[in-house]
């Protein structure tokens, strides 16, 4: 995703000032374009599989046990970042997750927007590879 860096504009030099929901829809939308991006480039999957599969990674579920499986390695800036999110109030229902689920998958998708508007593009590879073990379909998408 580095050609990305060049059209869009991330002249924020500091993510950890953005408002904690602003960063979750951010990193939801990169964790979205992630795996469509490494759905389109890996296999010629039929549509209705993409959106399956995308799906049951881009979910809150899923995103939950990430976030369970990152938490002891989150360094203090992305520990702020990630309680802030999960402790952030919003007006959204949980849909087909827990209230619990709901937090933490909004916690991990604020890392999202938070590493990428840094520009830790290797950090940000990290988690988002994280999903993809969790779901356990990297063999379905290779």
């Amino acid at each position: 995703m580095k050609y990305l860096e060049d059209i869009f504009d991330k002249t924020n030099e500091k993510p950890e000032l953005i408002h904690s929901l602003s960063l979750a829809f951010l990193g939801d939308a990169i964790h979205s374009l992630y795996m469509r991006n490494k759905l389109v480039c890996s296999k010629d999957f039929k549509q209705k599989d993409m959106q399956r599969i995308t799906s049951q990674v881009v979910c809150a579920k899923n995103q939950a046990k990430a976030f369970d499986f990152i938490f002891s390695d989150l360094q203090s800036n992305e520990m702020e970042v990630a309680l802030r999110a999960r402790n952030a109030k919003t007006n959204n229902i949980a849909k087909n997750s827990s209230i619990e689920e709901y937090k933490k998958s909004t916690a991990f998708e604020a890392l999202l927007g938070y590493e990428y508007l840094k520009g830790e593009i290797d950090r940000l590879s990290y988690f988002l590879n994280v999903t993809l073990q969790i779901a356990n379909i990297e063999k379905e998408i290779i």
